[in-house]
């Protein structure tokens, strides 16, 4: 009789160094505006956390990598509308979308920044539609 296959990915056990580079490039990943809408982040990242349960991985060190990944995907995002702004100003049909977004933003801009944190398909679209908007660095 055959023995079940392991339920555990063998390249992320024998590698420790693999689980970690991936929470972190997954959390990156899906913070930036659009490319996380194609990006499991969460569900690997929640995968490589039961490894952790099990003692493969550090838990603290999976909460700052993936924290600083955020964190970070969310200030390139950020910049990315910043800086994009001009090239859609040009693009009357997209503008009057942003404008109307700016109204919004200007009256609920910290709740939209807070909620699209934790709503998956916001996560990396809230940024680039701050720095678009112009919110401060700082409210961001």
């Amino acid at each position: 009789m055959l023995a079940p296959a392991p339920m555990i990915p063998v390249p992320l056990v024998t590698s420790g160094v693999l689980g970690y580079v991936l929470t972190f490039s997954v959390s990156f990943a899906e913070a930036i505006a659009f490319l996380g809408m194609f990006i499991p982040g969460m569900t690997i990242v929640v995968a490589i956390s039961g490894l952790a349960a099990h003692g493969l991985y550090q838990v603290w060190l999976l909460f700052l990598l993936s924290s600083s990944g955020a964190a970070l995907g969310d200030i390139m995002s950020y910049e990315f509308g910043r800086v994009g702004k001009r090239f859609l100003q040009h693009r009357p049909r997209v503008w009057k979308h942003v404008e109307k977004a700016q109204l919004k933003f200007t009256k609920h801009g910290w709740i939209a920044v807070g909620l699209g944190r934790f709503v998956a398909p916001l996560r990396g679209v809230t940024p680039l539609a701050a720095g678009v908007l112009g919110m401060e660095r700082s409210r961001f």
